[in-house]
C-alpha cells in the first residue's frame, strides 16, 4: 500500500492519525471477518476501552467471567461445538433438550421445532435452567438480559451482579452435565 502523505506534510500528528486509521481499519476487518467473533461483534463495535475495565484493577474476578463470555473463551456448546466440528445449528443446550443423541438427530429434521442452541445470548437470557438465578437479579439487569445484553455485558454499574450471575450459573451448568453424564454412564452399565 502507498503512504498516504507526501513528504513534505509529515508531522508526528499526522503520522499518529495516519498509523490511528489504519489500525482501525486492520481491526474492523479482522473482527468483521472471524466467525468465531459473531457473539463479540454484536457487542463490541468502536475500538475503546470498555467502562467496567478500571474495576479489574485489583480484584479481576469481578470482570473475568463477563470478559470470557464476551470473548467466547468458555465452556458453551457454541464455542466447544467448534473444537471437534459440529455444524453450529447441531450445537444444541444439553440443560434445555433430551440426552438421547438419536432423539435429537430426530428433532433435527423436523422443519416445525427449533431446538435451542447454546449461544451465549441463549445461557444469558434464555435457558429454563437458569430462570431462578435471573429472577434472583436486581430488576434493571433483568430488563437488560431481556432487552440490552450489550448494556448489560458492557456496563460499568451492572458488572458485579451480571458477573456474580455468571458465576452460579456455570456452576449449576457444570453440576447438571456432571450429574447427566453420571446418570449416562449408570444406565449403561
Amino acid at each position: 500500500a502507498e503512504w498516504p502523505l507526501r513528504p513534505d506534510t509529515v508531522f508526528p500528528a499526522s503520522i499518529r492519525s495516519v498509523a490511528n486509521d489504519l489500525f482501525l481499519k486492520h481491526w474492523n476487518l479482522g473482527r468483521l471477518n472471524n466467525m468465531k467473533l459473531s457473539f463479540y461483534n454484536s457487542l463490541k463495535t468502536r475500538f475503546e476501552r470498555e467502562p467496567y475495565v478500571h474495576l479489574a484493577i485489583g480484584d479481576y474476578s469481578n470482570v473475568s467471567l463477563v470478559v470470557q463470555l464476551r470473548m467466547s473463551s468458555h465452556p458453551l456448546h457454541v464455542e466447544t461445538g467448534r473444537y471437534c466440528g459440529t455444524p453450529p445449528e447441531h450445537r444444541i443446550c444439553k440443560l434445555c433438550t433430551a440426552d438421547d443423541a438419536d432423539i435429537i438427530a430426530g428433532f433435527m429434521n423436523l422443519p416445525f421445532l427449533e431446538l435451542a442452541t447454546e449461544t451465549e445470548r441463549h445461557f444469558i437470557s434464555e435457558c429454563g435452567a437458569f430462570e431462578d438465578l435471573r429472577m434472583a437479579l436486581e430488576p434493571g439487569i433483568q430488563h437488560l438480559f431481556q432487552n440490552n445484553i450489550p448494556a448489560a455485558l458492557g456496563d460499568a454499574s451492572t458488572i458485579r451482579g451480571v458477573s456474580n450471575y455468571l458465576s452460579r450459573a456455570y456452576k449449576r451448568r457444570r453440576e447438571k452435565l456432571r450429574n447427566k453424564t453420571s446418570d449416562d454412564l449408570s444406565l449403561r452399565i
